[in-house]
């Protein structure tokens, strides 16, 4: 839970049961946002008190946590900023904040991969508001602009024209956040969760296919795979949550285009009834356009377009 102290700072009376953060007044963005719901999630509830420097005093108790504001431990604002990461993404208070506490979040999930699940949430979530929040993130060469997540938390505060509490609105976004972080570590855990089926798919692989009984993000671990026969893998086929069976191309490179064995031309983005004629799977629903994915009705017809294409 999180809670609102509307009082200066200086007159607060931080009761030693009770875990406090204090963040900056005024406009907020997704960085403070994101860093309190972090530590709602470790403390359980959370007071709120957004303040100026100004009025924060030097000593505080062991309690108080200050973040996006101080020049402290969890402020990225001093000259040179406070830390970057391997992969040069800066911390801000934000990735600060979940740098020390989220591994204790993750621990109390009981995942079996805590530390690829908090890796994950930090590159999926945390890094993308750390960036924008350092005015790090690169401008993309496209007329459209993207809508991320800190442009919608953003989004929150008050117009201005508008007669609404700011804290109100920052408990609003904070709420908006929550939901985000949660999903977020939704994922994440089920992904980690998939590695024995991947494990276990690729070990009973056949003809460059493997088989999963059930869909689960399969590619991290498919390419993190010490198995040898992961590299002889040229399809996967599973179940399509819309119904019927996929089979997809493994690329030659995680997030790359290239297939490891390329879907004819002939075969891309035409009517079923014509893709059925030119494989004779009398089920084939599809092949994308870009040519890594396609699907038929039965796992039969999957299979036997996976097996086609694998003996070419």
């Amino acid at each position: 839970m999180l809670k609102i102290i509307k009082e200066n700072i200086r007159n607060v009376e931080f009761w030693v049961n009770k875990m406090y953060g204090v963040t900056h007044m005024g406009k907020f963005h997704a960085d403070e946002v994101f860093a309190s719901v972090i530590l709602e999630l470790y403390f359980g509830t959370l007071y709120v008190i957004r303040s100026q420097d100004k009025d924060i005093p030097k000593e505080l108790p062991s309690n108080v946590i200050v973040y996006d504001i101080g020049m402290g431990e969890f402020d990225h604002h001093q000259y040179g900023g406070n830390g970057i990461r391997s992969n040069g993404v800066p911390y801000a208070s934000c990735g600060l904040i979940w740098k020390k506490f989220g591994p204790a979040i993750i621990k109390k999930t009981g995942t079996p991969e805590p530390q690829l699940v908090w890796e994950w949430i930090d590159h999926e979530l945390i890094q993308s508001v750390d960036a924008t929040d350092c005015g790090a993130m690169p401008k993309m060469v496209y007329p459209a602009k993207p809508f991320t997540v800190s442009t919608i938390i953003g989004n929150f505060n008050p117009t201005w024209d508008s007669d609404k509490d700011v804290d109100e609105a920052f408990l609003e976004a904070c709420s908006f956040a929550k939901t985000v972080f949660n999903n977020a570590l939704m994922h994440a855990l089920a992904k980690a969760e998939s590695k024995d089926i991947v494990d276990r798919a690729i070990d009973e692989s056949t003809n460059h296919i493997m088989v999963l009984p059930v869909y689960v993000p399969w590619h991290d671990w498919f390419f993190d795979s010490q198995n040898k026969k992961a590299s002889d893998i040229w399809f996967v086929v599973y179940p399509s949550r819309r119904g019927g069976y996929n089979f997809q191309g493994i690329p030659t490179k995680p997030g790359e285009g290239d297939q490891r064995k390329a879907i004819p031309r002939n075969w891309r983005g035409v009517p079923k009834e014509q893709l059925r004629k030119i494989t004779g799977v009398n089920d084939a629903n599809f092949v994308h356009i870009a040519g890594y994915l396609g699907g038929a009705e039965s796992f039969e017809g999957a299979m036997k377009m996976a097996k086609m294409l694998s003996s070419a």
